[in-house]
């Protein structure tokens, strides 16, 4: 059995912590929901894209929150991905810390937005396969 994921808690100036701890690094951050059947199928590919190329720079946070922080631990647990960066909404569908992500972002999952090493962000919303997931990070310059 994978190790318990560590959750850490997604508040007001999160995002920037998290901005500042990968400055000049690429990474994807990779916004998920239990209750998202969508999500849920896109952790399988980022299981095989994380299996294949674990140096990948990938952060989650799952905009569910702390009453499900047992459910979230078991689909990391479930799809290998309990060595990520785990993040977690402190509560469900928190506007101010969505517009603290993107101001243009209304909540939709999944929503992955992907860092090249001056910060610069490109934003997506819906499934990515792992075809493209690997066109994105390449074009982030890992």
């Amino acid at each position: 059995m994978a190790d318990t994921a560590s959750l850490k808690t997604f508040t007001h100036n999160s995002y920037q912590q998290l901005l500042k701890t990968h400055k000049n690094q690429a990474f994807a951050l990779i916004i998920w929901s239990i209750n998202c059947p969508i999500c849920l199928a896109e952790m399988s590919v980022l299981s095989e894209l994380h299996l294949r190329h674990p140096s990948l720079n990938l952060v989650m946070l799952a905009t569910d929150d702390h009453s499900a922080a047992e459910q979230i631990r078991l689909y990391l647990e479930q799809y290998e991905l309990t060595d990520l960066e785990q993040w977690q909404f402190i509560t469900v569908n928190n506007n101010a810390l969505r517009t603290e992500i993107d101001p243009n972002w209304r909540g939709e999952v999944p929503r992955s937005y992907f860092f090249d090493r001056s910060g610069r962000r490109t934003g997506i919303t819906g499934f990515i396969s792992l075809a493209d997931f690997k066109t994105l990070l390449t074009k982030q310059t890992y």
